[in-house]
């Protein structure tokens, strides 16, 4: 009887550490996921950013690009109105200041000297990570992925 004791302690201290080890790994690998994610700023600073890129609300159409040139049209569908918009491409980066494209209003896009190899992401600035396009080439046409 006392060597079943003994047994069954031991496996409830094996048990035991056993969840701790977990539970510690558990605990470094979601600090470690929150760190990526969110960011130095913190969870209102990663919120924020969500909140803020959120309230544009918008479509790329027309599409072109010739002899370095990039033609596209944004239309502001909904929400805050988008007053600049970044452009990276497989080769190069580009700023575009628009003035105001307030709700329901279109404007045309033309960004000269711009290197393009198969693809390009377009978004208001800042908001790279939330409310991005991005668009490849298939050969004849730009098509959104």
């Amino acid at each position: 009887m006392v060597r079943q004791t003994k047994e069954h302690m031991t496996m409830k201290i094996f048990m035991w550490l056993i969840f701790i080890v977990i539970a510690l790994f558990l605990a470094f690998w979601l600090y470690n996921i929150s760190q990526q994610y969110i960011g130095p700023g913190g969870i209102e600073q990663g919120t924020s950013d969500t909140l803020s890129c959120s309230g544009y609300t918008y479509k790329i159409s027309d599409i072109k690009y010739e002899d370095q040139n990039l033609t596209f049209t944004i239309e502001n569908t909904i929400g805050d109105s988008i007053k600049s918009m970044e452009i990276i491409s497989d080769m190069e980066k580009d700023a575009i200041d628009l003035g105001p494209v307030s709700t329901g209003r279109k404007r045309q896009i033309i960004v000269k000297e711009f290197r393009i190899k198969d693809s390009f992401v377009v978004y208001p600035r800042g908001c790279l990570r939330y409310n991005s396009r991005e668009f490849i080439s298939d050969g004849q046409e730009w098509v959104k992925r």
